[in-house]
């Protein structure tokens, strides 16, 4: 697998990569390199641990001002607030 360096990792973020690299390392020692299967792994791992992913997403009007004067008080963009709001719940916190 080509080593590419990912950029701008939280904390949570590097330790579940270091998991699930030694995870590979341990679990496909034994396996015999398969170029289409490694091939098809790599952008596995890849998609695993990109930073962000674009969404489309439909809401009322009134709940996107709601959003947007949340985000002002709170002092980031609807974009982030509405980023930070679903990994808390996520995260069992709301």
């Amino acid at each position: 697998m080509k080593n590419k360096q990912v950029k701008y990792l939280d904390t949570e973020e590097k330790k579940d990569m270091q998991i699930w690299s030694e995870f590979l390392d341990k679990n496909t020692k034994d396996i015999k390199p398969n170029p289409d299967k490694i091939s098809q792994y790599e952008k596995i791992f890849q998609d695993a641990f990109k930073k962000t992913e674009r969404i489309s997403l439909r809401i009322s009007k009134k709940d996107l001002m709601e959003l947007k004067s949340k985000a002002l008080e709170a002092g980031v963009s609807y974009q982030t607030f509405i980023s930070m709001a679903i990994k808390k719940m996520i995260k069992g916190e709301v």
